[in-house]
């Protein structure tokens, strides 16, 4: 029986990670082909969507499984944001090197897109689902006594 629930929540783990990433790539594309490096919000918005999919994420187990208690909550939250993280900087980094490369650019235009791979996809991806996962793991706590979590 544990067995069991341990592989459906890495199988929603997962499944959520690659949820996170299909949405983040999306405006990664719209990064990319604009040619937007030094407009950098588009990337911005991508961060918000592994803030707001970890988030959900922990809303979601805790809808389906009830009395989860605070470390699981925060072990699904981290799980998902580190997944889905690896998995944006896989494919953007293959986007880069693919696509980008392909693109006319300056020097400045290639630094800058070097700065935001490591600095927005990875570090900032990964800070953002650690603040998520400890909001959304205190915010649905276990031991909540009301409805309105006083």
């Amino acid at each position: 029986m544990e067995n069991s629930v341990l592989t459906t929540y890495r199988k929603q783990v997962i499944v959520a990670s690659l949820l996170i990433t299909g949405l983040s790539l999306l405006f990664m594309l719209l990064f990319i082909l604009l040619n937007q490096y030094g407009n950098p919000w588009i990337g911005y918005v991508g961060n918000l969507v592994v803030f707001l999919g970890v988030l959900f994420s922990i809303l979601v187990h805790r809808k389906e499984y009830g009395g989860l208690s605070l470390g699981h909550l925060f072990t699904i939250g981290i799980a998902t944001a580190i997944i889905s993280t690896v998995l944006i900087a896989i494919v953007t980094l293959i986007l880069n090197v693919t696509i980008g490369n392909t693109m006319p650019e300056t020097a400045d235009q290639t630094r800058n897109r070097d700065i935001f791979m490591w600095a927005n996809v990875v570090f900032s991806n990964i800070f953002l689902g650690l603040l998520a996962s400890v909001l959304a793991a205190v915010v649905v706590k276990r031991n909540q006594k009301t409805g309105k979590g006083r």
